[in-house]
């Protein structure tokens, strides 16, 4: 397991309430679980809220069932369209079986671009239940 997959894990509730899917972390490397990035700024914005609370935005964001996983494990945000939808179709599988494993109550695609392949992997896995 990479760095950053041990990280993300790191941060994995017991029980999945809400799945948060991106597209992948980033090349440049500033990942949505080392906290000092953009997509942390926009996810506290956009649940600002549910997370009034005081303490680590992260440790808040997990402590209430949330999890950010990404439909790409490599990043792909330095490709070309074209590359990145034969990734983002090549991941299917892989996100597929992961929502299998994490049994979310709700899954919300953070890019609208693979809001169709979210939603077919969302689909997929509760047939395999």
């Amino acid at each position: 397991m990479g760095a950053v997959e041990a990280l993300r894990a790191s941060y994995r509730p017991q029980q999945i309430t809400t799945l948060f899917v991106g597209e992948s972390a980033p090349h440049s490397g500033k990942f949505f679980y080392d906290s000092d990035n953009s997509m942390v700024r926009y996810m506290q914005r956009a649940t600002e809220v549910a997370n009034s609370g005081k303490g680590d935005f992260l440790d808040r964001f997990k402590s209430y069932g949330w999890y950010l996983d990404d439909l790409v494990l490599t990043p792909v945000n330095k490709m070309t369209n074209a590359q990145r939808k034969v990734e983002w179709i090549g991941a299917q599988d892989s996100l597929r079986d992961r929502i299998a494993d994490y049994r979310p109550i709700a899954i919300v695609s953070l890019l609208v671009g693979i809001k169709s392949i979210v939603g077919l992997c969302c689909h997929s896995s509760r047939l395999q239940r």
